[in-house]
Formats: structure tokens, sequence, C-alpha cells
């Protein structure tokens, strides 16, 4: 049996974003009981400076996220999935990388 995810991992989820139901990254918001909030992550060029977070591929940080590369956590994609659906973890937002992702969630907490 896996451990129980916890507060900024991030796990492979299969969840639709827009017209894709593919499987992709996400990070553990909120640490999950039976559904897990998450904030899913692209990998595509669609950033918005204003609402998505930036996990670079530059940061120290990076590779214990398991992304394998630049990636983005999306501001208007907070979804909640059942822990059941979470597939394969990946890694874990840790250090400095924690730290401005923390900041980027209460900024948009703020804004709400």
């Amino acid at each position: 049996m896996r451990p129980a995810p916890r507060r900024l991992d991030v796990f492979l989820v299969r969840v639709r974003l827009g017209y894709s139901a593919d499987c992709r990254p996400c990070i553990i918001v909120e640490p999950p009981q039976h559904e897990a909030a998450v904030v899913l992550v692209s990998a595509s060029d669609l950033f918005n400076a204003a609402l998505d977070f930036r996990l670079d591929a530059s940061c120290p940080e990076f590779k214990g996220t398991g992304l394998k590369k630049t990636s983005y956590a999306l501001g208007r994609a907070f979804v909640a999935v059942p822990v059941s659906a979470l597939g394969k973890r990946l890694g874990r937002i840790e250090g400095n990388l924690a730290s401005r992702f923390e900041a980027w969630l209460a900024q948009l907490e703020e804004e709400k």
C-alpha cells in the first residue's frame, strides 16, 4: 500500500482540462481524506503570469518535483479528485520552491 498523499506532493491524475482528458501532473493543495484538492499542472505555453505559478526547470529544487520540464500550476484549474484516482507519485515541492508556491496559493486565496 502506498503512503497517503501529502500537501505539495506531485501526482499524475487523469482529469479533463479543456478538450483534453490526458493524464497530467497535479499538486496536492489540501491533505486528502476521500478527495484531494489539487491544482493541475501544464507544460504548455499558455502561461498566464497573473494567474499561474511557474515551476522552472532551472530552479535547484525542480528535480524533486519529478516533472520533466518547466511547467505551470494553473491558478484557474483547482479540482477535487478521489484519492483512488491519483496515479503515480512523481515527487514533491520542497525548499524555496515550496515557499514561493505557498505564497502564490495565499495570494490566490486573498484575491477571491
